[in-house]
């Protein structure tokens, strides 16, 4: 997060591990979503990192694909891309961040161009969460600059996200819908803005 002072010229970055924090379990496709990543990596908790980021595409598939096993909705389903459901199903190898970064990328991409009827889903159940937490963020800290999405997953689900307005529906879905309304909501497509960041922070150490 970050504070601004209006004799200061740069803004303070306030240091945190929000992303640590446990997800929330708001209704029950979020709890059993949280129990089912739990159970399927042996996690002791289940962080809002270990689901809503890149890295949580391929649990996220995972665990409506089995809710459609369990639902007799299994093969020869013309509507999801069999293939890529076969290559979730038998990925366990969770530390092999390479194939699982493909993986989340085949998922992002086609559920955001309708190519996959889970993938879709998938990227809908995303959007809720990352609309979720990022409400839960600006009731705690009542950023009157606006909450900033960044990262490869926020910048390849814009359209989809801009086509829907899923996001603003579930952010604004909460106590003090009036006070979240009146937060922007901003995207930022520079993947550099990390490395541009700690080249600012490096520049300022040496003023």
């Amino acid at each position: 997060y970050l504070l601004k002072e209006k004799k200061n010229k740069y803004y303070t970055i306030g240091n945190s591990e929000g992303g640590h924090q446990n997800f929330s379990r708001k209704n029950k496709i979020f709890f059993e979503l949280a129990e089912f990543v739990k159970s399927e990596y042996n996690l002791e908790h289940v962080t809002i990192e270990n689901i809503c980021s890149g890295q949580g595409m391929v649990p996220l598939y995972k665990f409506l694909l089995k809710k459609e096993q369990e639902n007799g909705i299994n093969i020869k389903n013309i509507d999801r891309e069999e293939s890529l459901a076969k290559k979730v199903d038998i990925f366990n190898n969770y530390s092999d961040k390479k194939t699982r970064d493909k993986l989340s990328n085949e998922i992002t991409i086609k559920g955001v161009k309708n190519e996959c009827h889970l993938s879709r889903k998938v990227v809908e159940l995303f959007i809720e969460i990352l609309a979720d937490t990022a409400s839960d963020l600006a009731l705690l800290t009542l950023p009157s600059g606006g909450i900033y999405l960044l990262g490869g997953i926020s910048i390849t689900i814009e359209p989809f996200m801009k086509e829907s307005n899923l996001f603003m529906k579930y952010f604004v879905d909460k106590d003090h819908s009036f006070m979240l309304k009146n937060f922007p909501v901003y995207l930022i497509k520079n993947d550099n803005i990390g490395m541009i960041g700690a080249t600012e922070e490096i520049g300022r150490a040496h003023v």
